[in-house]
């Protein structure tokens, strides 16, 4: 009887795995968190091909980007100017789930040199 009411659902595209994926990364996206810590938490939840939904919302708003407005959300516009100041950031991006490479552009660049 579950397995008729899931095909039913599916069917009826209440239960879409596509959908639910977009509206995960575009919300996850939005709220600071970077693409290798999303693609971890669709993978727990056993969704493992989304790599065309990260790509997506990096059309959208590219990953660097997104870095640097995430840093200067939380430390400002000011770059760090110690090594222990770029590492706590550079730690704080990582978390997030940010790559190395988008966290050295963030660490080094504004918005307006990456476009």
């Amino acid at each position: 009887m579950i397995t008729q009411a899931l095909e039913q659902l599916r069917q009826d595209n209440y239960l879409n795995e596509q959908r639910y994926t977009e509206m995960y990364v575009h919300s996850r996206a939005s709220r600071g968190i970077g693409p290798v810590k999303i693609r971890i938490e669709l993978n727990e939840r056993g969704i493992t091909d989304c790599q065309s939904e990260l790509d997506q919302e990096a059309a959208d708003m590219p990953w660097n980007i997104r870095a640097i407005q995430v840093r200067k959300k939380r430390f400002g516009k000011q770059f760090p100017d110690s090594y222990e100041e770029r590492a706590r950031q550079s730690r704080f991006l990582n978390q997030r789930g940010f790559s190395s490479e988008q966290i050295r552009q963030a660490l080094t660049q504004t918005e307006a040199q990456q476009k």
